[in-house]
């Protein structure tokens, strides 16, 4: 679409002066835990931006992974409004670079980042996503170079209850759902499918969550079963791509006083065709597996309190393509948190060990309370993230790996403000990343050999995140959001890099919602630009109705990218444009 700058900045301005907020957790369903993805110990001290459940059943919005393309500072790159396939980034970092994880469990896939939300729960079983952006590697290892998303999901409740949906859309859409509930036993499902916007982008999606509550155990389990038309999503020189992938995760979560214990497992299976026009001619199939526990103890500290824990995990793949392998880490961690009189303090330390070689990641914030309503924080850290197997190994007529690929690192720091002005919430912050030894597929310019994947760059992230919500009475409430980024980078001279020019350089989002005794609105706005490409901006709606005489049914009509401008993919091909869909639900 035509270029928009001027249009931009005037949003950016406003959004600077006051924007979208941050939100406490509100946990739904029964439950009565609340998780702080910010702290181990309690101490929410940076803000975490929080969808609630009552937020998400009034987006525009059929899975999980989509339902982030409204969370201040997430850049989603979907293949499909659906979660078809999508890449997350979060404050200018890569989709390698962002921890994923379903109640406390990293679900990352050590193949590719592109896969790390295919195991994510169904949209029926979530209670609230929180989102930590900037590093949090001392809290939660290697993988939280970028940030942190966390899906919590609905703890199962003993009384009995169910719910269902079904609908039907442009494309051939069409999606049913459903959750029943009793004895503190929980299960969900869906399944979803749809022609596609255009030839090759055609998605077949099932997915499964059970959650189980018995004694002092906590325990869940989900998988998911996708097979999707992958168009121009990893390649321009070979776009009729297909995609098949399968796999689930087991949890097991246990407390007994100040002692408590997840570990469980993740397994994937990966069916990829490069040319569907010549299937044998590349036919990839990757199988990874993951072991992870992790056993901890809270103690009282004078003024505080404090968790020391260690930690441990396997990945391993097995692949025709990029050969069998497997690597394991070791960790050993702590945070500490104190209070004297309106300063505090968060102070976290983890040792981890990795084929021989020790890093240790720190993690300081201080905090003080300005007002009774406002307090300020100063935060830095270091992080790192292991290279992906696909960046070690791949070899493909596109891509190839390197295994002489060092981690990447980063320092960063953040500094701002959050707190209430009457009854806006509001949060602001400013961030300096100091990267180096970046991952990137690169080649010579002007080229068409494969392109390989190098430590290139030391790279120079700065940005702003200001969010801001509010009531405006009578059942409205409205948020305002925007991410404002520059990068500075040192960059071998004639080489083409194949991730550098997707950064956002700003990125808003604004939405007004309505919540009546049986109609519920929402109308959102995002707008994003990134540094190749002019701004674009899309419109979605939702509208959500309850006839009279009940209170169980509910009819509702939804539309994402209501102006039908489709956004450009990596190559520049376009992507969905307006998508329309309508259904019925029972609760």
């Amino acid at each position: 679409m035509p270029s928009s700058r001027a249009a931009f900045t005037l949003l950016a301005l406003l959004a600077g002066a006051s924007l979208a907020a941050q939100t406490s957790p509100v946990p739904s369903g029964g439950a009565t835990e609340v998780t702080v993805t910010g702290s181990r110990v309690g101490a929410q001290l940076r803000p975490v931006t929080v969808i609630s459940g009552a937020e998400l059943r009034a987006l525009p919005v059929t899975d999980t992974a989509t339902a982030l393309s409204y969370v201040a500072g997430v850049d989603l790159r979907e293949r499909s409004p659906f979660g078809g396939q999508a890449d997350v980034n979060l404050f200018g970092s890569t989709f390698e670079d962002v921890l994923i994880l379903v109640d406390g469990f990293p679900v990352n896939d050590p193949q590719t980042g592109h896969h790390d939300l295919e195991l994510l729960p169904p949209l029926e079983a979530i209670d609230r996503i929180e989102v930590l952006e900037g590093p949090a590697a001392a809290t939660y290892g290697p993988g939280a170079f970028g940030g942190v998303i966390q899906i919590i999901t609905r703890r199962p409740s003993r009384a009995p209850s169910g719910e269902a949906s079904i609908l039907r859309g442009d494309y051939g859409l069409t999606r049913g759902g459903a959750l029943g509930q009793a004895s503190g036993l929980l299960a969900a499902g869906s399944l979803l499918s749809t022609t596609g916007f255009r030839p090759d982008t055609e998605e077949r999606n099932g997915q499964g969550f059970v959650r189980a509550l018995v004694g002092s155990l906590d325990l869940e389990a989900g998988f998911q079963d996708k097979r999707f038309g992958a168009w121009q999503a990893y390649s321009d020189a070979f776009p009729d791509e297909w995609e098949a992938v399968r796999g689930g995760f087991g949890r097991l979560l246990w407390t007994g006083g100040p002692w408590q214990f997840v570990g469980g497992f993740r397994h994937k299976s990966d069916h990829f065709i490069l040319d569907r026009q010549h299937p044998g001619w590349y036919d990839a199939f990757h199988s990874t597996d993951g072991l992870e526990g992790q056993l901890t103890r809270r103690l009282s500290l004078p003024g505080g309190a404090a968790i020391v824990g260690i930690e441990g995990a396997r990945d391993s793949i097995a692949s025709n393509f990029l050969g069998h392998h497997s690597r394991s880490r070791a960790g050993l961690f702590g945070e500490g948190f104190w209070r004297w009189g309106r300063t505090s303090l968060d102070a976290g330390l983890r040792v981890e060990s990795l084929q021989g070689t020790t890093r240790g990641m720190p993690q300081l914030t201080i905090s003080r309370a300005l007002s009774a309503d406002w307090s300020g924080f100063l935060s830095t850290g270091r992080s790192f993230r292991l290279p992906s197997f696909t960046e070690l190994y791949s070899y493909s007529p596109a891509y190839a790996g390197n295994p002489r690929l060092s981690p990447e690192t980063a320092w960063e720091t953040q500094a701002g403000f959050k707190g209430r002005a009457g009854r806006t919430a509001e949060a602001v912050s400013l961030f300096y990343r100091d990267g180096s030894d970046l991952i990137d597929f690169v080649r010579r310019a002007g080229t068409t050999d494969p392109f390989v994947a190098r430590n290139v760059q030391h790279l120079e992230t700065t940005g702003l995140l200001a969010q801001a919500s509010g009531p405006l009475g009578k059942g409205f409430d409205w948020i305002f959001s925007t991410t404002l980024l520059t990068q500075s980078t040192a960059w071998p001279a004639r080489l083409e890099s194949r991730y550098a020019g997707d950064t956002v350089r700003h990125r808003e989002v604004a939405g007004l919602t309505y919540r009546g005794s049986r109609l519920t609105a929402s109308l959102f706005v995002r707008a994003w630009q990134r540094l190749d490409q002019d701004g674009h901006g899309e419109l979605d709606a939702s509208l959500r109705w309850s006839p009279p005489g009940t209170s169980h049914l509910g009819l509702f009509a939804e539309g994402r990218n209501l102006t039908n401008h489709p956004d450009l993919n990596f190559y520049g091909g376009e992507g969905p444009g307006r998508w329309l869909w309508a259904g019925v639900s029972l609760r």
